[in-house]
């Protein structure tokens, strides 16, 4: 249902990170997102960089896009393809720093600027063969400084089985959060109020309807 009913304005919401179990519609209300970003922005300066840890075809919709940028790994259990896989995120990832530090410097005028969108789904997934930390700076950087400068990141991630302290940093410095409840969260213990002591701030709680209130 959020799905339908959610719209996003980046004057308000210029970074989101949506935490839930696999299953619950992160990757749903990403996509739906970037329908609606892809709509409503129609510079074709505009850029969207969309990365997807685990090669589940996401963003292939999105392919065709000239303003659309799809990086999405070939295989999890590939050592090389993974290595291979977040060098070319980091180096995409860098060049969207260096962009954000010439606009904050100044050195990029205010009329130059183009809107920057970045997706990343299955974001720190235990399946993704990912750690937080490796890009964690480039992400902080982006919620605390992208909104005023036109970097604007939405991220989706199940808990990752470690480093929970990255995303738990991660996600104080991401102002807008979504927690998604789903059945596989009940079935491993991480209740809503587990999860409430590891991501402070505040949080929606996307409820599954067909979870009791009392749970």
């Amino acid at each position: 249902m959020i799905n339908q009913h959610y719209r996003v304005d980046i004057e308000e919401t210029p970074n989101l990170l949506l935490i839930g179990g696999a299953g619950t519609g992160k990757s749903s209300l990403l996509i739906e997102i970037l329908r609606q970003l892809d709509q409503q922005y129609r510079n074709s300066r505009d850029r969207f960089l969309l990365i997807d840890s685990f090669g589940a075809g996401t963003f292939d919709e999105f392919r065709n896009n000239n303003r659309v940028k799809v990086l999405e790994i070939e295989s999890v259990i590939d050592d090389n393809a993974t290595s291979m896989f977040y060098q070319t995120v980091d180096d995409e990832l860098q060049t969207v720093i260096k962009e954000l530090a010439n606009r904050r410097s100044g050195k990029t005028k205010e009329q130059d600027w183009f809107n920057i969108f970045i997706f990343w789904d299955k974001l720190a997934d235990p399946v993704a063969v990912n750690n937080i930390s490796q890009f964690e700076s480039y992400l902080h950087s982006f919620a605390r400084w992208g909104g005023k400068y036109h970097v604007y990141t939405f991220c989706g991630t199940r808990i990752p089985e470690d480093d929970i302290a990255s995303l738990r940093r991660l996600a104080i410095s991401f102002q807008n959060k979504l927690f998604f409840r789903g059945s596989e969260m009940l079935a491993t213990s991480w209740h809503y109020k587990k999860i409430r002591e590891l991501i402070p701030g505040e949080m929606i709680l996307v409820r599954d309807n067909s979870r009791d209130e009392n749970e």
